[in-house]
């Protein structure tokens, strides 16, 4: 009889997120053995165009976040080992945060697994330009004073009324 030991790990791809807001990297994983106080967690980050990787977490009964580098004092533990769960967030994101991200997970005796990789997007969260039909009409007479009010259509009773006199 052979006892197959077996530790799956799973993460999103990609994530994106946006400068400023709270990004999650979630990674959950599925073991075979309970979890105990051997259990460790790593997250590393790799930036883009490059070979070097930082730790950035490191998990074995308490958390203990990256006391140095680009995540300092950014890193949190949101997730709880005895539902398999294991991620961390990101607060007051940057555009330099832009990389891969490895969640390594070990609970001996499962110890061999796959490591998944996030490849974390954050942009500039864009500034809404709003475009809409205008309705108008005229008071007066087309004569070189005219007034012309106008709403946006579909949302009359939400927006003041804009005048455009024309000369």
């Amino acid at each position: 009889v052979h006892i197959v030991l077996s530790l799956e790990i799973n993460a999103d791809a990609h994530v994106r997120g946006y400068v400023g807001e709270k990004i999650k990297l979630k990674c959950t994983f599925k073991s075979t053995s309970d979890v105990t106080d051997k259990l460790t967690i790593d997250w590393t980050y790799r930036p883009p165009s490059s070979s070097r990787t930082e730790s950035i977490f490191h998990y074995q009964s308490f958390q203990y976040p990256t006391t140095a580098g680009t995540f300092r004092d950014r890193i949190s533990w949101v997730g709880n080992v005895y539902k398999g769960d294991a991620s961390i967030s990101i607060s007051n994101p940057t555009l330099k945060d832009n990389g891969t991200f490895s969640c390594a997970v070990k609970n001996p005796p499962d110890v061999h697994h796959n490591i998944p990789l996030t490849e974390l997007t954050v942009t500039e969260r864009g500034k809404l330009i709003a475009t809409s039909l205008l309705q108008c009409s005229v008071q007066g007479s087309l004569k070189s004073k005219a007034i012309y009010l106008c709403n946006p259509f579909g949302s009359l009773d939400h927006c003041d009324k804009v005048i455009f006199l024309l000369s």
